[in-house]
């Protein structure tokens, strides 16, 4: 659930960052500079492993509007995946359950940003093995 802290934090960044353009690449350019840009409004930004931006448990997704794959949002070796004997302490757990995405039109321009729970894009019934590989997709 987003608090209301993190429901203002989440409308300063869509007032900050709509209309702001980013680059137009599949290589995860536009992703890592939606979060240089979240980074120079003063949040953290975890460029290790782990969710994007700690203190509120955040991942940070761009996303263009007419895309229709499905978007990885991390891996886990199938030996770290029974390790734990809980699925909601695992790493990708976190990663899905609170997303802020930054949707953008054709030219990268960023014309909305959400808490992905407003469209519940973080449900377990969404997270897809893809048989033989270690990537999990949503």
């Amino acid at each position: 659930m987003i608090t209301p802290q993190e429901e203002f934090i989440t409308d300063l960044i869509k007032k900050s960052l709509v209309g702001v353009a980013l680059p137009n690449t599949k290589s995860g350019e536009a992703g890592r500079a939606f979060e240089d840009k979240i980074e120079e409004m003063g949040i953290n930004i975890n460029r290790g492993r782990g969710v994007d931006c700690k203190e509120f448990d955040w991942e940070f997704k761009t996303r263009h509007e007419n895309a229709v794959s499905s978007q990885t949002v991390g891996t886990m070796l199938p030996e770290n995946i029974v390790a734990h004997d809980n699925w909601y302490d695992t790493p990708i757990a976190k990663k899905i359950k609170k997303q802020l995405r930054a949707t953008l039109d054709e030219n990268s321009i960023i014309i909305d940003v959400i808490d992905g729970q407003e469209r519940h894009l973080c449900t377990l019934k969404d997270l897809i093995a893809v048989p033989n590989t270690r990537d999990f997709g949503v």
